[in-house]
This record gives structure tokens, C-alpha cells and sequence, in this order.
């Protein structure tokens, strides 16, 4: 399976929150062109989508047992005023959101960060989505920003 065929993404928008992906085993990406400058809660899309990351959630569908790993984000074009920016991997299991621990803290001007250390065991029908929060606003925000992270079938 390509790397094309995980993720099955509703367009730009995606639907102002909801489910708007579905996720297998393989890398999977959320993504925005921007995060916002404030310290607004923002959610990137699934996929990616050239606009601002959206105030709801956008959720990836688990469709097998693994193992979710390896989390990337890249800013594309940095700004801002180096503050930080925290994104992080959340799944619901249906019982509600759980914080899986995966986390990347990137400056608004740093281009690269990653979390390879921290893992999170999902089950098939699990939801999973990025969250993006900034303690203080950046004055610019980073652009074309990509959120990838891989999941290992178990």
C-alpha cells in the first residue's frame, strides 16, 4: 500500500471538525499552512489543506491494531518571534480524548522537530488528531506546516 492510500481526506475544510480521514498502518500527516498567531487551540487537517488550522478537531479513523510512532513537524517557512509551539497526538477510544504523550515543542522560527521516543498503542476504530497550542502568541505564524507520525500494524 502507498503512502497515498492511508489517509482518505474530505478536502479543505474538512468538514469543520469531525471525522474527515481514515487511518491504516503506514506514515500519516496532518497539516495547514497556518497554526495562527494567537493562543488559540488550533487543529490542523487531515492530509493538509492551504488554510488556517481550524478551532475543532479533525479525526483520522484507526482501521487496524498498531502502534502510533515517530512524530515529525516541519515548518515549512519559519516566523514569528520564537515562542514555542506544542503540537501533540491525541486518540479517542470512544471514551473520550486521551493525551497520548507524544509531543513536539518547536520554536515558531525552527524548522525541524520530532518525537521519537514516546509511543501509543491504538485499536481499530480509534480516532486520532493533532492539537496545536502556543502558551504566548508568535506575532507570525509558521507556514505550510506538516504534522507526520507513522503507525506500526501490531
Amino acid at each position: 500500500m502507498s503512502c497515498c492510500e492511508h489517509i482518505i481526506s474530505s478536502g479543505p475544510g474538512g468538514g469543520g471538525g469531525g471525522v474527515s480521514g481514515i487511518a491504516a498502518p503506514g506514515p500519516l500527516q496532518f497539516g495547514a499552512d497556518s497554526v495562527g498567531t494567537t493562543t488559540t487551540t488550533r487543529y490542523p487537517f487531515a492530509g493538509y489543506s492551504d488554510q488556517l488550522a481550524e478551532t475543532s478537531p479533525h479525526r483520522m479513523v484507526i482501521t487496524e491494531d498498531g502502534t502510533i510512532q515517530d512524530m515529525y513537524v516541519l515548518h515549512g517557512l519559519t516566523a514569528g518571534n520564537g515562542n514555542d509551539i506544542v503540537y501533540t497526538l491525541w486518540v479517542d477510544d470512544g471514551g473520550g480524548p486521551v493525551d497520548t504523550g507524544i509531543t513536539v515543542t518547536l520554536a515558531s522560527t525552527s524548522s525541524l522537530g520530532s518525537d521519537t521516543v514516546n509511543t501509543y498503542a491504538v485499536t481499530s476504530g480509534d480516532l486520532v488528531y493533532c492539537e496545536v497550542t502556543k502558551a504566548a502568541g508568535v506575532v507570525t505564524s509558521p507556514t505550510n506546516v506538516q504534522i507526520s507520525f507513522e503507525i506500526v500494524a501490531a
